[in-house]
């Protein structure tokens, strides 16, 4: 009995010390915090693959601030290639209170998200044609003034957009949800193939929706013009649309219409229904 006793003992501190030398343990210890400003190349690509939190702004001049517990600034790495600024910091972290990175650029085309961290805007942020994407369970929280935008959550962190015009393109394959308000589109492309939930506000042209998956979708504060539905999933759809509206629903789920759209075309073959609001 002793011996097995030692010899578990003997593989857990193997396994500790095998996970420690893989991934070193940062531990914050310092009250207060520390401020690093970094000089950086020019990028307008953003990826962060860690557990540090984003503070996005926008300015004339580019400005790199690393906020964190006393002693923990130089874990933080900001290396730009390619004009793509990646924020990471390798190893785990314990007791730590401040962990962030202040990001002030003219603009921003993409953003991607790997990690736990978030990120946000402080203020509106005005640019044109952004992508973004989320594959890790870190949320994302847009204020924009923007024409375009291109979106995908394929993991678990959710999404807030505010201040979208032009084309809106968005696919959600993950559990992440997506709330998007004050919304002015000529076009709203929408993918839901994922558990994730999306709600949406605001004046759309068009509407072309494809759902596919339990989640469900909330667009009825989403006035539109036309729109077409596709509903393959189990999720619930409901859709606000005044002009044309044509439907397909082979799925189990619900389509709600709102809007008493003046023309409609409505085909159901699974067990879910239509209902006319």
């Amino acid at each position: 009995m002793k011996k097995m006793f030692f010899s578990v003992l003997t593989l857990s501190l193997m396994f500790i010390g095998q996970m420690t030398q893989a991934a070193p343990v940062w531990l914050s210890n310092e009250k207060g915090t520390e401020t690093e400003t970094r000089q950086l190349a020019t990028f307008t690509n953003i990826i962060s693959s860690g557990s540090v939190d984003i503070i996005l702004k926008h300015g004339t001049v580019q400005e790199i601030k690393v906020v964190t517990d006393k002693g923990l600034a130089h874990k933080v790495r900001t290396e730009v290639n390619d004009n793509t600024l990646t924020v990471s910091n390798p190893g785990q972290y314990w007791n730590v209170k401040v962990l962030r990175v202040y990001i002030t650029v003219p603009t921003i085309k993409e953003i991607k998200l790997t990690g736990s961290g978030d990120l946000e805007t402080e203020g509106t942020f005005p640019c044109n044609d952004l992508l973004f994407n989320i594959r890790g369970s870190g949320d994302i929280k847009l204020n924009l003034n923007t024409v375009n935008v291109k979106g995908s959550i394929s993991g678990s962190g959710d999404a807030e957009i505010y201040g979208v015009t032009g084309v809106l393109d968005l696919t959600l394959s993950g559990s992440g949800d997506i709330e998007a308000k004050g919304l002015r589109l000529a076009k709203l492309l929408l993918q839901v193939s994922g558990s994730g939930d999306a709600e949406l506000e605001g004046v759309a042209e068009k509407v072309t929706i494809g759902h596919f998956s339990s989640g469900d979708i909330s667009l009825t504060r989403l006035k539109a013009q036309d729109g077409d539905l596709e509903q393959r999933g189990s999720g619930d759809c409901s859709i606000f649309v005044t002009n044309e509206l044509n439907v397909s629903n082979s799925g189990s789920g619900d389509v709600y219409v709102y809007g008493n759209p003046m023309k409609k075309r409505g085909s159901s073959h699974g067990s879910g229904d239509i209902y006319y609001k």
